[in-house]
């Protein structure tokens, strides 16, 4: 959770492990995945050990933008659609006041 990476590989409770796990941590606590971080960067947080961040689902990530560019895509369509609109009524009044001033 700190950002310090885990250790390629540790052994807790005589089980080795090469990723976050969900094992008991070493505080007593489960519920969540934990792992040894990096030797080299374990002095630089509270504890050799921390909280592994939610893996990311990509899949889920690439659908929600696809949606959100949609949308916005259908946005700016209809943003488009209102401009236009605008300047050829603004053309259309445009000839008439040139029409009625001359």
């Amino acid at each position: 959770m700190d950002g310090r990476l885990c250790a390629a590989a540790y052994v807790h409770d005589s089980q080795a492990f090469s990723d976050c796990t969900s094992a008991v941590d070493p505080g007593g606590a489960s519920g969540q995945e934990w792992c040894y971080v990096e030797e080299q960067v374990a002095n630089a947080g509270t504890q050799k050990w921390d909280y592994c961040m939610p893996r990311i689902n990509y899949a889920d990530v690439r659908r929600r933008v696809g949606s959100a560019f949609a949308e916005k895509a259908n946005e700016i369509a209809d943003a488009v659609a209102v401009v236009q609109g605008l300047s050829r009524e603004t053309t259309r009044l445009l000839g008439e006041i040139d029409t009625q001033c001359k």
